[in-house]
């Protein structure tokens, strides 16, 4: 009789057990489900925060590297990236920020190369900006000599209006200039070919900034 009431009581802890596993069954497989969906997404957040911090990484980098900078602290820079270019117009991009960054038309656009451009509208969230080779008038400085970028032939910028007498020399740097609108003493590029005429000189400049490459870069501000 004693063996016959425990393989009741078994069989009815068994029952239970059964019971028991069926009804938390679905709470199971309900919670492994949230696990799936969630486990995407908290995958792409740590992509995410792994991209961010090495965007973060390069900018600082990319910080120090740009030399240019360094003599001219009185400037204010503000960070800025390429937003897109257009196939058909060459001569314009559109970078990120715009009046919610106060950029104004007419300040400059440098990467680390140099003078990329000037920006010639401002919305509400980007800029567009002339690109340097497609600026008339663009004033600059070599040594004590001043001159304006009224042409551009071959991936060379060339000033035409600089005196004989002026001292200019293959390899000098080129400055943007205090005659201008812009600020003075950004890095333009180097004299590489100098054409001597009656009265006055014809220097081709060039410039190191990669048109078709441009990412990061920075707006010259007040």
């Amino acid at each position: 009789m004693m063996n016959i009431i425990k393989k009741i009581k078994l069989y009815h802890a068994l029952i239970i057990f059964l019971i028991l596993i069926l009804l938390y069954e679905p709470f199971i497989n309900v919670m492994s489900y949230i696990n799936i969906i969630t486990s995407p997404i908290n995958d792409n957040a740590n992509t995410e925060l792994t991209l961010l911090k090495e965007e973060n990484n390069y900018l600082k980098e990319e910080l120090a590297n740009l030399t240019n900078l360094e003599p001219f602290a009185e400037y204010n820079y503000s960070l800025t990236r390429l937003s897109y270019q257009e196939l058909y117009n060459d001569k314009v991009i559109t970078i990120m920020g715009g009046k919610d960054k106060d950029y104004k038309q007419g300040n400059v656009l440098i990467n680390d190369k140099g003078v990329v451009g000037v920006i010639k509208d401002v919305s509400e969230h980007t800029s567009i900006v002339n690109l340097l080779f497609a600026l008339n008038n663009f004033s600059v400085k070599i040594n004590d000599a001043y001159g304006t970028i009224s042409d551009y032939q071959d991936g060379y910028l060339i000033v035409k209006n600089i005196s004989n007498y002026e001292s200019v020399a293959l390899n000098d740097e080129v400055y943007t200039s205090s005659l201008g609108q812009i600020h003075e003493s950004l890095y333009v590029g180097y004299v590489y070919k100098i054409l001597d005429h009656d009265f006055s000189k014809e220097i081709y400049i060039k410039s190191d900034v990669d048109y078709n490459n441009l990412n990061y870069m920075y707006v010259v501000g007040e």
